[in-house]
């Protein structure tokens, strides 16, 4: 009980210290921060007057508690329990789903599986899930009707939810097992029950705690529709620690948490994490009397297992091998390939982070599941199978999420990284308090501990979830994070820039380059706003400088060429022009650039050669819409070029036909009929030209070609 009040004491307190003195540190416990000052002073004085008297009146709970389920008025409606149990947890969260994709990759993942993007190298399985669950239920959420990425988000967020549903089943027969720790480690059992009383199962009891504590963590939050592939790992994580303790009681062969473990990686290669645990299930089958036979047969299994997933990865996508895969990415999680600030991983900014991502994800976790291990080594319990099983596990995740350094969208926005492995820590704390021994806890005492460790976590969890589905307390939440050099600026920029808020935007963009100076995104889309208000000048300077700090980076350079094209400085985009095409040597259009410079500079034959190398590359492009306005515009401008009036005529007078109302198609059409000595039909185009646009940057050519006899 002290471990869980230490526990309940520190939270409270951090979540008071995160919502009034330091919101923007304590970003892993500040959710009350976004809610009236009231909810937090309501919650924390409910949790710990209901605690301490859980703890004071702890053996009436615990009797009450441990009386047990009604088991056979249970069984009479096992499919209408489990079916409105389903429903029910399928209705809380799709209606407190998350309403943003603020944080992780949800963005790009919006955007990639309407693509037609099935496939990623490191969560390989998952990818193709999700495209599946995309294409099934696209046409439920709008598909045809509304913006791919709107019906990706409800799609995804579906998909979500509904292993949320899947989880919880699992989770409740992974509270069976740690539940039965308690009776494995010795303690012995209850009297019989006096006839004609009904048969009740203080067991069944605490696995329903148990379920509660597991299911009240913040890591929840990835199945209340959160968009991101996490919720498929976190799915396969509870799947392999339910079969792996019904394998180490015996009910269950190697081969299945063998299995669920291959699923695990196949689904995001970061369920690697579980291999040190399996380990430990391969050595207890080697060891134990009578079990060696047949764990030899079932690790020989899992490698033709491991085999069959490998080949048939290669085959859907030629060149990808998933153990050589899994060795590159544990090679660079190990050499930090992934750190995204300097020096981080030795800073008190990673210690502070690391606190903020195990309380947001827990609370309790490694704060449990550290103070259990020490006293079980201390007991001497940890020599049972299952106890050195679950020391191993959380371990091995808590080693690895003190490794996890900083990346590219800074530490707090990829909370879902680790997220899917944290019921390892929980479930492990859990089970290993369950298992101490002789004299720790029964069901009696047992009992209020689960008790208050299910309402600390919903103190904590249920703030979280609600922020998240509000987007407007998420976005007020976002603008607090510590993401580190000007990352959290650039973001809630962008989604400024999204809503067309173009002052906010810029106000945000302009804090990021502040902040870091060397940030190129703020720079870049700060010269985007400047380009959508039309101030060239600016967007040029901004393009520019993002150029100067990231001259590999070709949007950049796309993006720079344009301004400076805007203001007519040709020459100036000739360098710039000729990276992209190294690099992208069939896009058209900046083969025409490119003769459009070399020709403002007087460089006519180097412009005919670019002007030549554009029309065969076009011609692809061009039949893919034989009829358009702006295929045919660019055709007869790509001939014109060339002075081959006769070859451009055609296209010109295609592209009236599609919008006849062009003037800049009536000004191309009029001069190449001049040019052809055409005179009476060019007239009709240059008058045509004037009326549509009398303010025509060609004014004076045309009203001088019209004087003519």
């Amino acid at each position: 009980m002290g471990t869980v009040l230490a526990i309940v004491a520190l939270t409270a307190g951090l979540h008071v210290a995160g919502a009034f003195l330091l919101k923007d540190s304590f970003w892993g416990v500040h959710f009350y921060a976004f809610f009236a000052p009231s909810l937090l002073v309501s919650a924390t004085a409910l949790l710990l007057a209901a605690s301490l008297l859980i703890a004071v009146k702890s053996q009436a709970v615990g009797e009450r508690l441990s009386f047990g389920i009604d088991l056979p008025r249970l069984r009479r409606f096992p499919a209408t329990i489990g079916t409105v149990t389903a429903a029910g947890i399928a209705a809380l969260l799709w209606l407190a789903r998350s309403s943003h994709t603020y944080l992780g990759d949800g963005n790009v993942l919006v955007n990639s599986i309407p693509a037609g993007q099935a496939f990623h190298p490191r969560q390989p399985l998952t990818m193709l899930a999700q495209h599946e669950i995309y294409a099934l239920t696209g046409g439920f959420f709008g598909a045809g009707e509304r913006s791919g990425d709107l019906v990706a988000r409800d799609t995804l967020a579906f998909g979500s939810v509904l292993l949320g549903v899947v989880f919880a089943g699992v989770v409740w027969l992974l509270a069976r097992e740690l539940a039965a720790l308690r009776r494995r480690a010795g303690e012995p059992q209850r009297d019989k029950p006096e006839a004609g009383a009904r048969k009740r199962d203080p067991q069944a009891s605490m696995a329903f705690l148990v379920a509660l504590v597991l299911l009240a963590q913040g890591y929840i939050q990835l199945f209340f529709g959160y968009v991101e592939n996490y919720t498929f790992y976190a799915l396969g994580t509870g799947l392999y620690l339910w079969l792996s303790l019904r394998y180490l009681r015996g009910a269950a062969p190697l081969v299945l948490p063998a299995g669920a473990l291959l699923l695990g990686i196949a689904l995001h290669l970061s369920a690697a994490v579980l291999l040190p645990s399996f380990a430990v299930l391969a050595v207890h089958g080697w060891m134990t009397p009578g079990r060696r036979r047949g764990t030899i047969r079932d690790l020989l299994l899992t490698l033709g297992l491991l085999a069959g997933i490998d080949l048939a990865f290669a085959a859907y996508q030629p060149g990808y091998h998933l153990v050589a895969e899994l060795a590159d990415v544990t090679g660079m999680a190990l050499t930090r390939g992934q750190e995204g600030a300097p020096g981080y991983m030795l800073s008190t900014r990673h210690l502070r982070d690391f606190f903020n991502e195990q309380f947001l994800i827990g609370p309790l976790g490694i704060f449990l599941f550290v103070p259990a291990a020490v006293t079980a080594l201390v007991k001497r319990t940890g020599r049972h199978a299952a106890n050195v099983y679950l020391m191993v596990a959380g371990a091995a995740y808590l080693a690895v999420s003190w490794l996890a350094g900083d990346s590219n969208l800074g530490y707090a926005r990829n909370w879902d990284l680790l997220a899917p492995g944290a019921p390892i820590c929980t479930a492990a704390g859990l089970g290993l308090f369950l298992s101490l021994g002789n004299g720790l806890p029964g069901a009696r005492r047992a009992m209020p501990v689960l008790a208050c460790a299910a309402l600390v976590s919903l103190y904590h969890t249920a703030p979280w979830v609600a922020t998240n589905a509000s987007s407007e307390r998420s976005f007020e939440r976002l603008k607090t994070l510590p993401l580190g050099l000007g990352r959290t600026e650039v973001l809630v920029g962008k989604w400024y820039s999204w809503q067309g808020a173009l002052d906010d935007a810029q106000l945000w963009f302009e804090k990021a380059v502040h902040v870091n100076p060397r940030n190129n995104n703020a720079y870049y889309l700060l010269g985007l706003v400047h380009w959508d208000r039309g101030e060239m000048p600016a967007a040029a300077a901004a393009f520019a400088r993002a150029v100067r700090l990231r001259p590999d980076k070709v949007l950049f350079r796309e993006r720079l060429v344009q301004a400076l094209r805007a203001r007519e400085r040709y020459e100036e985009t000739l360098p710039h022009i000729e990276f992209v095409l190294e690099h992208k040597p069939q896009d058209v259009n900046y083969w025409i650039y490119y003769g459009e410079a070399l020709q403002a500079v007087d460089r006519q034959e180097h412009a005919n050669q670019a002007f030549r190398r554009a029309v065969p590359l076009f011609r692809g492009v061009w039949e893919l819409d034989p009829d358009g306005y702006r295929t045919n515009y660019v055709y007869g401008i790509l001939y014109g070029n060339l002075d081959e009036f006769e070859q451009a005529l055609p296209y010109f007078e295609t592209a009236l036909r599609a919008q006849p109302d062009s003037d800049a198609a009536h000004y191309y059409a009029g001069y190449t009929l001049y040019v052809l000595g055409r005179k009476e039909e060019a007239k009709a185009h240059f008058r045509r030209c004037l009326d549509l646009n009398p303010d025509h940057p060609e004014r004076t050519d045309i009203e001088k070609w019209l004087q003519e006899g």
